[in-house]
């Protein structure tokens, strides 16, 4: 909601959605678009990745008779920015887990069109391509949205680089919210209990669990096989060796709650 009213009220064209593992940002993301938008672009970086990949190359392309030449080749942000162009509506342009990639080498010199793009169409600034020496003009319908996971290292190297230019929405772990996923799905006491051990988890575990993991739990029974595959590998790494008493303690909690005693316990 409060992505959504920041793009209606033309106070977010460039919007970060940031959160721990399991908060729901990638389906907020895609909901989103789904709501407001003609059309969506989607990107995933790897942390060699450049603009070459997201917005211009200059790449071998294949020529008649045979052999190649090398020409400039639009990527998907330019496709994006030519749709919005075209566009009544809404494009949207998501960069997923947007921390896992070189930010300065993936939008490069695009940063000032982004931070400046309503000022820069009004005085008839434009930047021009590298290789095709073409003009780029981000329309103020395109919304750029990336997510990214805080809990991650690697936002060390990008939060001071997107503050700027992108507006933070945070995503934090909520009961509510995981009302909301199970409801219908689990008896009322079964989610009662989960809500019990998403806080246990969170105030005296120091870990900070997502609801979104609980999201196919059908029964509280499956908790055990749910625990060991898919949290316990992320509370391990995040308590690291040297707290070895924390990653126990959530241990205890999610038996307790399988058995349906957490709440007897608390």
């Amino acid at each position: 909601d409060e992505a959504i009213g920041a793009i209606a009220k033309n106070d977010g064209r460039n919007l970060q959605l940031v959160g721990r593992p399991g908060t729901g940002k990638p389906s907020e993301s895609l909901k989103i678009p789904s709501d407001l938008g003609e059309s969506t672009f989607f990107f995933q970086f790897l942390e060699p990745d450049s603009d070459e990949v997201f917005v211009e190359a200059y790449e071998p392309v294949p020529i008649d008779g045979g052999g190649v030449e090398f020409e400039p080749v639009k990527k998907g942000f330019r496709d994006a920015c030519e749709a919005a162009d075209e566009a009544e509506g809404y494009v949207f342009v998501l960069l997923d887990e947007i921390n896992r990639a070189n930010v300065s080498r993936v939008f490069g010199e695009l940063f000032t069109l982004i931070e400046y793009r309503e000022s820069n169409t009004k005085k008839s600034v434009e930047q021009r391509m590298l290789y095709s020496d073409e003009p780029l003009v981000i329309p103020d319908n395109l919304v750029i949205m990336a997510t990214m996971n805080n809990l991650d290292k690697s936002t060390e190297d990008v939060e001071f680089a997107l503050r700027r230019r992108f507006a933070q929405i945070t995503f934090p772990p909520s009961t509510e919210a995981l009302r909301r996923l199970l409801s219908g799905q689990v008896r009322p006491n079964e989610l009662d209990e989960l809500c019990l051990l998403l806080n246990t988890v969170i105030e005296d575990g120091g870990y900070p669990l997502g609801h979104t993991y609980f999201k196919d739990l059908e029964s509280i029974d499956e908790m055990t096989k749910l625990y060991r595959r898919r949290i316990r590998p992320s509370v391990q790494e995040y308590h690291g060796e040297y707290r070895q008493e924390q990653l126990e303690m959530i241990d205890d909690m999610f038996q307790q709650a399988s058995r349906m005693e957490l709440s007897e316990t608390s």
